[in-house]
């Protein structure tokens, strides 16, 4: 996802993991506090790596307590099962918006780099065809 950002692609994948590791220790914060805010796991669900260690956090703790991570529990404990769930599939979507946007906005080698605001133009949405009439 990184690639397009950077020349080399082996530094946009050590970039890639130094973020994964870093975003990922931010899920941290919901562990070590007892009332951390529930807007905000929400807003660190964003990303993806906090989403995943937020959710494995919250089944580790359903398995302590015996309940077990089952759909009858997914709204038991401190945060809800369901919400690192949900935000991973959004994430999915987002993140397959971004890589088709910077696709678009950042080519490779051999594409056309098209403006920055290219999906509100409405040439973007509406393809006009030209008819012509043979004689």
């Amino acid at each position: 996802m990184l690639t397009p950002l950077f020349k080399k692609p082996k530094f946009a994948s050590t970039v890639g993991s130094m973020l994964t590791v870093v975003f990922g220790c931010l899920s941290l914060f919901t562990v070590l506090m007892k009332d951390f805010p529930q807007p905000l796991v929400w807003v660190l669900c964003l990303l993806s790596p906090s989403a995943f260690s937020i959710g494995i956090a919250q089944v580790v703790y359903l398995e302590a307590q015996g309940d077990g991570a089952v759909f009858s529990s997914l709204a038991n404990g401190p945060h809800p099962l369901y919400v690192p769930l949900i935000m991973l599939v959004l994430d999915c979507i987002l993140y397959l918006l971004l890589a088709v946007y910077l696709d678009q906005v950042l080519p490779g080698e051999f594409g056309m780099r098209r403006s920055l605001v290219y999906f509100l133009k409405p040439s973007y949405w509406s393809k006009r065809t030209k008819h012509h009439m043979l004689k």
